[in-house]
């Protein structure tokens, strides 16, 4: 009986470390990681990459609803456009004529919190949502009959080109 038990709580563990090493079990799609994304921390084994391992990269992944991104930082160091897509077991590809590049969704919190593992086990990229230029929404007032010059400044009686409710005139 003892052996039959030992032989069980041997199995769930060995069942426990492989969930562990598939990352984050929740689903991530497309559209969730849509903006902008700044690196916040780096955990592993930079000497992999040919970079100290005191250095944090200067990065940033921006993912366009058009399937493209770009990676500022970490091709040519400068922004790179990229294909990207969600597989299964939440696998990040970039893909590019010459080079493609993968990652595992370690963790995931919606608008908050992106941790990218790279395949080979040996970093951990820790990115936050950058939601400084998120534009909810824009309203436009159509009754404004004020003039403004071509600096944006309101003007009362213009001279030259002035705009007026979005449209470009000239005062005569």
């Amino acid at each position: 009986m003892k052996k039959v038990f030992i032989i069980i709580l041997m199995a769930l563990m060995s069942l426990g470390a492989q969930a562990q090493s598939l990352g984050y079990t929740g689903f991530v799609d497309e559209k969730d990681l849509l903006g902008k994304w700044v690196i916040f921390n780096a955990e592993g084994d930079w000497e992999s990459l040919k970079k100290p391992s005191a250095e944090l990269p200067d990065m940033n992944i921006t993912f366009y609803e058009n399937g493209e991104a770009d990676l500022g930082g970490i091709d040519r160091g400068s922004n790179y456009v990229y294909d990207w897509f969600i597989s299964n077991s939440n696998k990040l590809h970039f893909i590019t004529l010459n080079k493609a590049v993968r990652f595992i969704i370690w963790n995931y919190t919606k608008d908050e919190l992106l941790v990218l593992r790279a395949f080979n086990k040996s970093i951990f990229l820790h990115f936050k949502k950058d939601n400084s230029s998120n534009v909810s929404s824009v309203r436009i007032n159509k009754t404004d009959n004020q003039k403004y010059n071509i600096q944006g400044v309101k003007v009362e009686d213009p001279e030259g080109i002035y705009i007026q409710n979005g449209q470009k005139f000239i005062a005569k």
